[in-house]
Parts: structure tokens; sequence; C-alpha cells
């Protein structure tokens, strides 16, 4: 007994699936940049540097990739919370964010 694609009704109804971007992600997580970002590199700087210093910063995104993001900057010794409203997720978009901060 043989079967052939044909033969399997799913098989010739879906078309062959794309590579996806996160796996490809994984591959590049041993890049030169990454070093000294961890998260041990982080505890470690922790433990070392004083309360008032440590600054938090990150950036959120949308359910889509492109559009509105938001920077965020959380100060550890007064557990407060800046938030940014960002056009895109561009480093000229975080630029403007603190030019405007510094500047007012």
């Amino acid at each position: 007994m043989t079967t052939r694609n044909i033969d399997l009704r799913r098989k010739t109804a879906y078309r062959k699936r794309r590579v996806n971007k996160r796996d490809k992600v994984k591959d590049s997580l041993n890049q030169i940049y990454r070093k000294g970002r961890t998260y041990e590199d982080y505890e470690r700087a922790i433990k070392t540097l004083e309360d008032d210093i440590v600054v938090e910063m990150d950036t959120v995104k949308g359910v889509r990739e492109k559009g509105k993001r938001l920077l965020t900057m959380i100060f550890r010794k007064n557990n407060v919370m800046l938030m940014f409203l960002m056009p895109d997720g561009k480093v000229s978009s975080v630029k403007r964010v603190f030019d405007f901060w510094r500047w007012g």
C-alpha cells in the first residue's frame, strides 16, 4: 500500500509554511552588541550601584510591529515610572524624547 501527497486531504489543501522570524532571532542572540546586557549583568550592576543612580528603561510596543510605542523609565529609588509616547521605535524617536526632557 502506497500513499502519495494527493491521497492526503490536508496535504494538498495547505501551502508550505514559511520560516518564523522568531526562530531566526534565536540564532542572533550571540551577537556582540548583547555583551554586558544580560540579566546577570544587570543584577551585578544593581549590587554595586546606589539606588538613586539606577534607572530602568524599556520600550513597549503594541500588537502590531509598526506604530506607536511607549518609552518607559523607572526610577528605582522613588518608585516613579515615566512614560513617553513615541511614533515608532527608532533611535531618533528615543533621542527626541531625551532632548525634549532635557530642554523642556
